[in-house]
Parts: structure tokens; sequence; C-alpha cells
């Protein structure tokens, strides 16, 4: 058996069994989520308990030009209620239709379906 090192973060060796198969998952996988190492991929894995790696920079930027409307649209409706102590009904939807269309696209983010 093997010494551990004195200076050593980690002093908890952890044992499990895989099949090959399962070692080729763990492998591609780990690779997908941009780790070089098992050990650090399988601990964020156990820790974390998943990793969520999204690629599609068009979506994000998407996404975030989405919000970036909605904060606009809510401050001049904010500016009109402070003017004039009332809101439109049409604004209140415009903010629900924009709203709608970014959980549409955190939907898409977060099924892993990019």
């Amino acid at each position: 058996m093997r010494k551990n090192k004195p200076n050593r973060l980690r002093k908890i060796q952890l044992h499990i069994m895989i099949s090959e198969a399962e070692d080729q998952i763990i492998c591609e996988r780990m690779k997908r989520c941009g780790y070089e190492s098992k050990s650090e991929y399988i601990r964020r894995m156990s820790i974390d308990g998943g990793i969520l790696v999204v690629d599609d920079a068009d979506l994000i930027r998407q996404l975030n030009y989405e919000i970036s409307k909605i904060g606009n649209n809510i401050n001049q409706i904010t500016r009109v209620a402070n003017l004039t102590k009332s809101v439109s009904q049409e604004q209140i939807d415009t903010v629900k239709e924009m709203m709608t269309v970014i959980w549409e696209y955190q939907k898409i983010i977060l099924s892993g379906s990019l």
C-alpha cells in the first residue's frame, strides 16, 4: 500500500470498480466537459451532483439580449409608473411575453438539447 505524502491535500483514497463500457462513457463525458483528470471530474460529479456544459454561444447571446430588452422595458414602465402613478395592461403584457421567451431559452439550455 502507498503511503500518503505528508502535504497532500486529499488523503483519503476511494476505490470503485467499473466496467470498460462505463470507463469509456466517463472518459467521453470528462473530455466533453473539459476535464483532463478523471479524478477531478468524478469529484466534481460526486460533490456537485452534475456538471452542466453549455457550448452554444449564440443561444447565450440571444438570452442575454432578451434579458437586456426586458430590463429596458421594466425601466421604462417604472419611469411611467413614477410619473403617472399607473401602468397599462399592455406594458405588463409586453413584459410577460418577453419573460416567456426567456423561460423557453432557459428550458432549452437546461435540458441539454443544444
